[in-house]
């Protein structure tokens, strides 16, 4: 038996610092979408653990990788093994803030999950996630989240439309853990996301416009110039208004029709190698949200 699955990336709307805890881990206050981008997955019952890896995206099948981080967490949470072969297509870009490495942590969780019956709650396999990435237990969800602490405090939320996208990956990759050692602490500022939510909610890309925020964005331009141009070259081609996803360095503008989108998209192919024609999503997964509700035991 093989499962196959779409691990999607996902983008911040907001994302705020609210402090940092004596662990070192910063807190956060954060509004996310999964996208349609995604890396295709399939496991399947075997006599060991392995990964196998295809795509152009440059991606090493040792332990240090999450999709196995992943598989071995959840065999020492049952304490059982769970052999499996693991093959993925990589397309979400690494290094680009998309959440591409969570997604496939998340992914390999839920799946591994179903192919061995072990029946764990959605609750479980975030408590696993947790240990993995501050963003697993959120690409564990189907839909929009409110995500707040270090990515364990978690409200699903649905807004009325999706959102087209064009995003573009520059050619430097950011590592997170370099962008938020450069997080001055004096330099936070009161987060209130009810804005951002509430203009979600109504399709009112104005009133978004004004209410997006990465603090990450500033720190990440510093050491990543191309950002800079990318959210000008967004800017300039009709988006509503761009901003940074995560701690970068892919850029996203938003666009009122997919017809713009579609005709941008065409034109930034001729001047960056790595452009991507998205949506993201206002509800459920296309093909999440099912298993979800079955893990959930709804």
């Amino acid at each position: 038996m093989t499962l196959e699955y779409k691990a999607y990336a996902k983008i911040n709307w907001y994302l705020a610092i609210t402090g940092r805890r004596d662990d070192g881990y910063h807190t956060l206050q954060m509004l996310n979408s999964r996208i349609n981008l995604f890396d295709q997955m399939w496991f399947t019952k075997s006599n060991k653990l392995s990964l196998e890896i295809i795509g152009n995206e440059p991606l090493v099948a040792d332990n240090n990788n999450l999709i196995i981080k992943a598989a071995k967490a959840l065999s020492t949470y049952v304490n059982k093994p769970l052999p499996c072969q693991i093959r993925i297509d990589k397309k979400i870009p690494v290094g680009a803030g998309l959440g591409g490495g969570s997604a496939n942590a998340a992914t390999t969780l839920h799946a591994l999950n179903r192919l061995y019956s072990l029946h764990l709650p959605l609750e479980a396999l975030e408590k696993i996630g947790l240990t993995l990435g501050a963003d697993v237990p959120f690409c564990l969800q189907s839909t929009p989240c409110k995500v707040e602490g270090i990515g364990e405090i978690l409200e699903p939320i649905s807004f009325a439309h999706d959102q087209y996208l064009i995003i573009i990956k520059p050619e430097q990759s950011l590592s997170t853990k370099k962008v938020f050692s450069r997080v001055n602490l004096k330099n936070l500022k009161p987060s209130n996301m009810n804005n951002a939510i509430e203009a979600l909610k109504n399709n009112d890309l104005k009133r978004l416009s004004q209410t997006l925020r990465n603090d990450l964005q500033p720190l990440s331009q510093a050491l990543c110039p191309e950002i800079t141009k990318a959210l000008a070259d967004l800017t300039k081609s009709g988006a509503h208004f761009a901003q940074m996803s995560g701690s970068g360095s892919s850029v996203y503008g938003v666009y009122k029709s997919s017809e713009r989108a579609k005709i941008t998209y065409r034109d930034l192919q001729k001047h960056y190698n790595n452009v991507y024609l998205s949506t993201a999503f206002g509800g459920a997964l296309p093909t999440w949200s099912k298993d979800l509700e079955e893990i959930r035991g709804d």
